[in-house]
């Protein structure tokens, strides 16, 4: 039983090298589950510092940011491609806008304006100085490691946005980039009543 909770750990562990540029991931090191294969995050003393702090405003990306309107997009980035028939529907609470052969795609929300900006090839632009095929471990270099992620995506929560990047873990490069605004938590549970007393 703990055979997978070692395979889950080594992935992360894995991811965080990766992006660290510490050592090359093979699909033979996902098989690995002795302790010292387990390749060792970067110390907080040699953390490099960070682009922006928890607070910071969201940085804009080809001079678009979140929370932007559909209208201000459109001034910036001229006409989108045309949707793909089906993508979009007209009456949904969210419509995406493609630019640059979907390189640069821009999610709006009918109240929130953008609520996301992903970058899918080079292209497509850049955040704080990374574009899609970089090295994972120049988004650490410039970044930090990440605080959160799962699979081959390392995320970056700062407050009410998070940036992501989803890694190839065999060519250790960027393959995208997505800006975000942080859905707010869910509402709690509402306490049940307690039952009648008998």
């Amino acid at each position: 039983m703990e055979a997978p909770m070692i395979g889950t750990r080594l992935t992360i562990r894995c991811l965080a090298a990766a992006l660290a540029g510490a050592v090359a991931i093979t699909p033979s090191l996902a098989q690995e589950t002795q302790p010292e294969a387990r390749p060792q995050a970067a110390q907080p003393s040699e953390a490099p510092p960070r682009p922006w702090r928890e607070g910071d405003p969201a940085p804009s990306v080809e001079g678009i940011h979140l929370g932007d309107s559909e209208a201000r997009a459109i001034a910036v980035l001229g006409q989108p491609a045309a949707t793909p028939p089906g993508l979009d529907d007209a009456d949904a609470a969210q419509r995406t806008l493609r630019y640059r052969d979907g390189a640069l795609m821009i999610a709006l929300s009918k109240t929130d304006g953008v609520v996301k900006i992903m970058l899918r090839k080079p292209e497509g632009g850049s955040i704080a100085g990374i574009l899609v095929g970089d090295r994972l471990g120049r988004v650490v270099h410039l970044w930090g490691e990440p605080t959160e992620g799962a699979g081959s995506t390392g995320k970056w929560p700062m407050g009410d946005w998070t940036v992501s990047v989803r890694g190839d873990m065999i060519s250790n490069l960027v393959v995208r980039i997505m800006l975000a605004r942080t859905p707010p938590p869910p509402p709690p549970s509402p306490t049940p009543p307690a039952p009648p007393a008998q």
